[in-house]
């Protein structure tokens, strides 16, 4: 039997988007005139991930889209998503490269933003391999990357300790059958940091989402000032913590659940040159 897939891909600004693609879904937290006039705006919808950081007013749309970033569409796809089969979730210019080169472990990371590459990305011809691959397989993720130290070493790396350490407190408050792995943070050295990036059956979607927006309102039950940023120059801006964190909370879901995945490259879409 065929599956059913949506993949959602969150905006916060303008930018290339498919268009005529049958399964992929542009989303927007906040709703701006002019700004992806296809794409779902989750502010619309009641719950919102607005909700979760509702004891941090005032934030405004602007600033919680921009706090949540991809988690506002996960917090969606948890309260109102039925009837598909499979979900996936990434930001406005990472897609995974679902008919790749499989003799080439080096392929992905870069593309120009043109729209023959995105139109690549999100044909509707994938589905056909999606359903073959997902015959077999229990989800798709993105390529591991080799962390050089561990995962917790590499969220440190630009991010505070003490929403670490609030974080791996919740886990074992939150879920405490996962207390016994949470070695694998510290242990494992290879990750694959997108999150949900590739293809998740949703019951199984919901069920880390679930989870993972748990864990995030007892962090911030305890942290003080949650959403300050310590460097507005950084790439990787303290504030946005949120969606750093899933990023790695996922890949140990599936690791407690021992979900058999498939591996696809990741493609980031660049601004072309000129």
């Amino acid at each position: 039997m065929t599956k059913t897939v949506n993949y959602f891909v969150h905006f916060h600004k303008e930018f290339m988007h498919a268009r005529d693609s049958s399964w992929v879904i542009p989303t927007i937290y906040e709703n701006k005139p002019g700004l992806m006039d296809n794409a779902i705006c989750l502010s619309s919808y009641s719950p919102s991930i607005r909700t979760l950081l509702s004891d941090f007013e005032p934030l405004d749309d602007d600033r919680i889209g921009y706090l949540s970033q991809t988690i506002a569409t996960e917090y969606w796809i948890l309260n109102h998503l039925r009837d598909v089969d499979y979900v996936g979730v990434t930001g406005y210019r990472r897609y995974p490269h679902f008919r790749h080169d499989r003799t080439n472990p080096a392929e992905g990371f870069g593309a120009p933003a043109t729209r023959e590459n995105l139109a690549s990305l999100t044909h509707d011809s994938h589905l056909e391999l999606i359903n073959a691959v997902l015959g077999t397989y229990e989800a798709i993720t993105v390529r591991k990357i080799h962390c050089g130290g561990s995962v917790k070493s590499q969220f440190l790396e630009t991010q505070r300790e003490d929403v670490w350490t609030h974080f791996i407190d919740s886990i074992a408050t939150v879920v405490p059958e996962y207390k016994r792995w949470l070695g694998w943070f510290e242990l494992e050295n290879q990750c694959h940091f997108c999150g949900p990036m590739g293809l998740t059956p949703l019951p199984m979607f919901k069920d880390y989402a679930d989870m993972y927006i748990r864990i995030i309102a007892d962090v911030l039950r305890w942290l003080d000032d949650p959403f300050l940023c310590l460097d507005e120059r950084a790439q990787a801006k303290t504030d946005r913590w949120i969606g750093y964190l899933a990023e790695r909370f996922y890949p140990f879901f599936l690791f407690v659940n021992n979900v058999k995945t498939y591996q696809v490259p990741m493609i980031l879409l660049t601004d072309p040159p000129g």
